[in-house]
This record gives structure tokens, C-alpha cells and sequence, in this order.
């Protein structure tokens, strides 16, 4: 379906359906439908013609996701680009990806204004300050976000009552997080997988309050999305038994047809019409994809596999720990050894001795980092995802011979 036909169905449909809501502006679906095709007008008089790329540098708004779909409707190409970076890197993605045009959030003019763009589009930042969170139906929150939640010592005191569904991805979460959470806001919790390359891949609805089964699936990232095939393979390409280790792999009319001017890493994941997605997992005999690890986090040490999001649930479990992560370090003897780097919640002291005796205790001990470090905070990419090249890094300055 193309995504202009989403519009246009919700406004056919329910036409008078709020559509947006951003501070004091809501709009409904039929609102939303005339807005965007008239803006789908406006960049065809501006000169714009289909396949024509259009970066879109803005804040979270209503006229974020109008310019997307008004986009679509004038078969234009939207470059999302992140408005956290630096001038020179904004200027190497329109030069790369040959914009004709940027629509820019006047809140961020100065970001672009030494970059050379054939058409600038602004618009003014009078959607003025988000909703109250007791407000909103739905949210997205990252782990990392829900670990902040769960720290707020009123949380449970609010109405939160018009929460209807939270949604988190983009790293794992310790189910004892999501039990907490939904002592809180009830069964409303999910899970969703998936990455730019392929857009959704998985995803669920936890149930809390289930049976054992449901209880064991806190830890899964769901099953398959419709519209897409996608299989657990071996490294030899055949697929694997059930709770058996290995890559998952996509196919689908929403995956990506490759990486834009770079033919090389294209070549190097998309295979016989399947994306190789780098991440580790197993699947049950239900179809529920349990998330291993990415493929160039796990730590090859003595010739056996230790799968860093293990060892890192098992040291988040230790009380006063808040975060981990865990990487690979260089070792003459086992090529590499376990490296833990932990984050210990405010005002709580964690020994180095305790992390191991506790990965020892409740892992095979070749699992068990041989060494820890305590850091006040640990990296983290634009995504909000930590950064485990950047930790890796200074102890592989020659490179680490692994992907990633």
C-alpha cells in the first residue's frame, strides 16, 4: 500500500477522527487529507517533480509527519535528517543523497545556513509545548527511557488512566522492568523489533497478568509482522530447529532495495532478495523470536561464544547496578576476553569481586567477565542505544577483525 493511501483512507473512513494533536493544535483526519495534498500542490508549483529527494530537518511535530506524507502524495523522496548533527555532516547528507529541496524548522535555520540547498522550505515553531503526560493515549519509550521512568519516586501516585498502550524497542529490557512498569499502567505494554532497513520485523503485546507461557514471553521480541517472510538460518543458510541459535533474516515488499550509494555494504547483507539483519536470536515452537545478540557483540573467547546481552542481564539483575555493558577486550591466551562496564544507581556501591562471583553463580563461568569497570554513564549513539564500538575502541586500535 503506498503510504499516501493511509491518509487517505483514515480521512474516507472517519473523517472527523482527531488525526494529530501537538499542544493546542489537533486536526482530524479530513483536516490532515486536505493539508497534505495541498502541500503535495505547493512542491510540484515550486518546481519539484517525482523521484526528487526532499530533507526534512524539524522537531517533533504535526508538520513533521505532514511534510512526510504531503511527500508521498507528490512522489517525492523524504530525507529524515537528524537535527541533533553538526552542520558539516548535515551538508555531506543533502550533497550525497543530491536534495532539490529542505523543509527546516525556523528553530534550526542556523544548523543549515551555510549549506547550499536549491529550495529552502521553513516553517515557524509555533506548535508550542508538549502535551501533559497525563494526556496521552500511547507512547513509544526506549529501555533506557523506562529506566528513568521507573526511578520517578511519584510515578505511581499520577492519573495515568488515559495511557492505553506503551511501546518500546530498539533494545533489549529486562522483564522484571516491564512487570514494574505494569504495576503501574496495567496491561498495556509492547514490544516492537525492527530496523531502518526493514522497517518492523516482529513485535507483541505483553500479557502480565497471563499463565506461565505468557510470563516466559516478557523476554521475546514477538512474532513475524504480516507481509514479511522471516526465517532464523544457520551461517551455512539453512534454518535453524527450534531454540536453536542464529541470524535472523527479512524478506519483504518493506525492505530496503539497498544502501544509497554504496553498492559494497549492500551487497553485503542483502542476499537472494533476503536482508541479514547482524542480529542473533532464537525461535520457539510457538513463532515467538527471542533476541540473542547482534552478531558483532558476541565475544569469541577460547574458541566458544558468549552472547554479551546474557551476560549483561545477569549483571543488571545484581541489586544497585542500573546499566551494563559488556564487550570483548584483546587476551593473548583466548583471543578475547569478557569485559563488563557497569553503571551503579545513584548512592549504591557495587564490587568488582561481586559482578564476577555473581555471572559465576548464575553462568557458565567462561561466561563471566574476567574484568569490570564502574563508569559514571556509558555511550550512546543518536538513537539512544549504547555505543559498544566506542567502548570497544580503545583497546582495538588496530581493528577487531569482527563486523561492528
Amino acid at each position: 500500500m503506498h503510504l499516501a493511501e493511509i491518509i487517505r483512507r483514515q480521512a474516507a473512513a472517519r473523517p472527523g477522527d482527531l488525526s494529530y494533536s501537538c499542544a493546542e493544535t489537533g486536526l482530524t483526519w479530513r483536516q490532515t487529507d486536505e493539508r497534505t495534498s495541498r502541500l503535495a500542490a505547493a512542491l510540484h508549483a515550486c518546481g519539484l517533480r517525482h523521484g526528487d529527494r526532499v530533507a526534512i530537518l524539524a522537531r517533533a511535530c504535526h508538520r513533521y509527519w505532514e511534510v512526510h506524507f504531503g511527500c508521498a502524495k507528490a512522489g517525492l523522496v523524504v530525507v529524515p535528517v537528524n537535527h541533533r548533527l553538526q552542520t558539516a555532516e548535515v551538508k555531506h547528507i543533502l550533497s550525497d543523497v543530491g536534495a532539490k529541496a529542505a523543509v527546516i524548522d525556523a528553530r534550526l535555520a542556523d544548523l543549515v545556513a551555510p549549506v547550499d540547498i536549491p529550495l529552502r522550505i521553513g516553517f515557524g515553531a509555533d506548535h508550542g509545548q508538549p502535551l501533559d503526560y497525563e494526556q496521552t493515549l500511547a507512547v513509544q519509550l526506549a529501555p533506557a527511557m523506562i529506566a528513568l521512568l521507573l526511578r520517578e519516586p511519584d510515578l505511581g501516585d499520577r492519573d495515568l488512566r488515559s495511557i492505553r498502550a506503551i511501546w518500546t524497542g530498539g533494545a533489549p529490557i529486562h522483564p522484571s522492568e516491564l512487570q514494574r512498569l505494569g504495576a503501574v499502567f496495567g496491561d498495556v505494554l509492547g514490544s516492537t523489533f525492527g530496523m531502518t532497513e526493514a522497517t518492523g520485523v516482529a513485535g507483541m503485546r505483553y500479557r502480565l497478568s497471563g499463565n506461565q507461557a505468557d510470563v516466559g514471553r516478557l523476554a521475546s521480541i514477538g512474532r513475524p509482522l504480516p507481509l514479511l517472510d522471516v526465517e532464523v538460518r544457520r551461517p551455512d543458510g539453512s534454518v535453524t530447529d527450534d531454540d536453536e541459535v542464529g541470524e535472523i533474516v527479512v524478506r519483504g515488499d518493506t525492505v530496503m532495495t539497498g544502501y544509497w550509494n554504496a553498492p559494497e555494504a549492500t551487497a553485503a547483507v542483502l542476499r537472494d532478495g533476503w536482508y541479514h539483519t547482524g542480529d542473533m536470536a532464537r525461535r520457539d515452537s510457538d513463532g515467538y523470536l527471542y533476541l540473542i545478540d547482534r552478531r558483532a557483540d558476541v565475544i569469541v573467547s577460547g574458541g566458544l561464544n558468549v552472547y554479551s546481552l546474557e551476560v549483561e542481564q545477569a549483571i543488571n539483575r545484581i541489586p544497585g547496578v542500573a546499566e551494563s555493558a559488556v564487550v570483548g577486550i584483546p587476551h593473548e591466551l583466548w583471543g578475547e576476553a569478557v569485559a563488563a562496564f557497569v553503571v551503579c544507581q545513584p548512592g549504591a556501591v557495587v564490587s568488582e569481586a561481586a559482578v564476577i562471583a555473581h555471572c559465576r553463580a548464575e553462568l557458565a563461568h567462561f561466561k563471566a567477565p574476567r574484568t569490570v569497570r564502574f563508569a559514571p554513564d556509558l555511550p550512546r549513539n543518536a538513537m539512544g542505544k549504547l555505543d559498544k564500538r566506542a567502548i570497544r575502541a580503545p583497546y582495538w586500535p588496530a581493528g577487531r577483525g569482527i563486523a561492528g
